[in-house]
């Protein structure tokens, strides 16, 4: 230890004029020698001056003094380091287990210096020594008892909480046994009724060659008449497989279509049977002919509550699955086959489904003001619907138009209405809304007061319905609202969906009207993919319901499409359907921000 790390003084209080040491880099004292770097003590040992000035040597720890000064053990104890201190180049020992520093040299042998020494001569060391060791003695048998205690204790936690857990999942292994088997019984329910929907599809199919074939041979007999009415019969079976029942206010009517500059205007008209729910347009002399189709949603009770639960308590962005492919582009394009959306489909059939309201047509608010007429009102529109609506065929479209419910009609019964089936109220000219109950429609928009009943709500969900059109030529407007060359064998199915408005058009934001909203979004992807399945062989697009203008979270959308996609992903991989989500790409006033950056687009 070298001897430039210290310094000597005398006491002048306690024990004047006697010698002490001061280690000038710890500022520590001690009475004694100053220790000898050529030759230290091992340690635990210091250097004493007796009264008559001969040296001798004390051991606190063990309790001993000496005349012969202690042989050092050159062997460093484990887990000891040596290191020098930069102010004095003094040799001490570090501890690396324990970060504890010390200047006397560690051996294994010898236990640790005490950090502080007394002026006591041998005698009382030993006295001093025995009575400290007596009482650590005392508190170290203190602290075993309290350490088995200790033990005990938790041994006898761990014990009693091993056996709450045994308890516990007996229990839920009961539970759990219970809900699939359940959930086996809902879903072998289900396939029978989409294998009875995928065989009447098939026969319809079989039957519409057995017809092609006899029309083309003209044989106009008895049997081609029998077997017409038979081709009917199925068909309309598998558009309508449900029998839902619609009072249709407009079987013919006009139809017109102008560009967006003004400069080019085409008129038309439509027909439609209501036996074989097929549509007959004419635009500019040229025929085509579509299908109407109509189902109830049929949703599952067990995912309507594992959806609500599903949105109250994630905190973290939903992932879609894997099987459904997110499409940038704009619901023009997708229909039209042009620009961004030509390279999606490649050639397989086209299901889109599209923004409106629960009466299948798309106004801009529930007010009477909003009821729209014509076809020409939607232009200008931003919105998925109309522009969806302008892309495909102007006589569909109008038809659709004309047999929307709303407030103008004679009878709650009259024309298109998707809650209808429910047994929720609609809203005539005249009546008074706060008479309609929790839940009421006005002109499309579903109305939901704060303290609507949500169980309620669920028990009548599975009979809300969802209605499109097959096979609708395409032969309207452009995303610059400038007409397109019709194709012969151009067509795609229109689906029209709706959501409920959260935060405007009337309804809040509250817990139980977030949850109705929620619950239909759900409701109605499920329908638009049980539309699908009974189709085949398609591309649905699925766009997102109520996320920019109704203000539906799109997080909750896209929890209501990944859901749906659970639900439905067996009938929809045997019936060869692949679902994909539209992304809307915006316009040049950079609208559907939001919707791009919720589905993984940056710009």
């Amino acid at each position: 230890m070298s001897s430039k790390c210290w310094k000597t003084g005398k006491s002048k209080i306690k024990y004047p004029d006697k010698p002490y040491i001061i280690n000038i880099v710890k500022g520590e004292s001690y009475w004694g020698l100053i220790p000898d770097s050529s030759n230290p003590l091992p340690i635990g040992w210091e250097a004493y001056k007796s009264s008559n000035g001969k040296i001798y040597y004390a051991n606190r720890e063990p309790g001993s003094a000496q005349w012969e000064k202690p042989k050092e053990d050159k062997t460093l104890a484990e887990n000891w380091i040596t290191l020098k201190s930069k102010k004095c180049d003094q040799i001490y020992y570090k501890n690396t287990i324990t970060n504890e520093t010390q200047w006397n040299f560690p051996n294994s042998k010898t236990p640790n210096i005490p950090k502080s020494t007394q002026n006591v001569d041998g005698r009382e060391l030993l006295r001093q020594e025995a009575e400290k060791h007596g009482k650590k003695a005392l508190l170290d048998a203190e602290k075993r008892k309290q350490d088995e205690e200790k033990s005990r204790d938790e041994i006898k936690r761990i014990l009693e909480s091993d056996e709450r857990e045994k308890q516990f999942n007996e229990h839920e292994s009961l539970e759990e046994v219970k809900r699939i088997v359940e959930l086996q019984k809902k879903q072998k329910k289900k396939q029978l009724e989409n294998t009875r929907l995928a065989e009447i599809e098939l026969a319809r199919l079989t039957q519409q060659r057995k017809d092609t074939e006899e029309a083309t041979l003209k044989v106009l007999g008895d049997a081609y008449i029998k077997g017409s009415s038979l081709f009917f019969t199925e068909r309309k079976e598998s558009l309508n497989p449900d029998n839902v029942t619609i009072k249709w206010l407009s079987k013919n009517g006009p139809c017109e279509l102008t560009s967006g500059d003004g400069k080019q205007r085409k008129t038309g008209r439509y027909s439609f049977n209501q036996d074989t729910l097929e549509i007959i347009t004419e635009l500019e002399n040229i025929e085509k002919s579509s299908n109407v189709m109509i189902a109830k949603c049929n949703a599952s009770y067990e995912s309507m509550r594992e959806l609500l639960k599903f949105n109250k308590q994630s905190k973290q962005p939903t992932i879609l699955p894997k099987g459904i492919e997110i499409v940038l582009s704009n619901v023009q394009d997708i229909i039209q086959g042009t620009n961004s959306g030509k390279d999606y489909s490649k050639g397989r059939h086209k299901m889109i489904v599209l923004p409106s309201q629960l009466n299948g047509a798309e106004y801009q608010s529930q007010g009477r003001f909003h009821i729209v007429e014509k076809l020409d009102e939607y232009l200008g529109d931003y919105t998925g619907g109309p522009r969806g609506q302008l892309a495909a065929d102007p006589g569909v479209a109008q038809f659709i138009i004309d047999n929307a419910f709303n407030e103008k009609r004679s009878s709650i019964n009259d024309g298109i209405n998707n809650v209808k089936e429910m047994g929720i109220r609609s809203y005539l000219e005249g009546d008074k809304k706060e008479d309609l109950g929790p839940v009421y429609l006005i002109n499309g928009y579903l109305q939901v007061k704060n303290d609507v009943d949500v169980e309620r709500f669920i028990a009548t969900l599975p009979e809300m319905t969802i209605l499109g059109v097959r096979d609708v030529p395409v032969r309207g407007l452009d995303k610059n609202y400038r007409f397109i060359k019709e194709k012969d064998k151009d067509s795609v199915d229109l689906i029209y969906a709706s959501a409920v408005p959260l935060g405007k058009y009337g309804n809040s934001k509250s817990d139980n009207v977030t949850a109705i909203a929620n619950l239909t979004l759900f409701s109605q992807y499920v329908g638009a993919m049980r539309l699908a399945i009974l189709r085949g062989n398609c591309d649905l697009y699925l766009m997102p319901l109520g996320g920019n203008a109704f203000g539906n979270n799109f997080e909750h959308i896209k929890a209501a499409i990944s859901m749906a996609y659970t639900d439905m992903k067996s009938d929809l991989e045997s019936r060869n359907v692949n679902v994909k989500v539209l992304v809307w790409e915006g316009d040049d006033k950079g609208r559907g921000l939001d919707e791009r950056k919720a589905f993984g687009f940056k710009q």
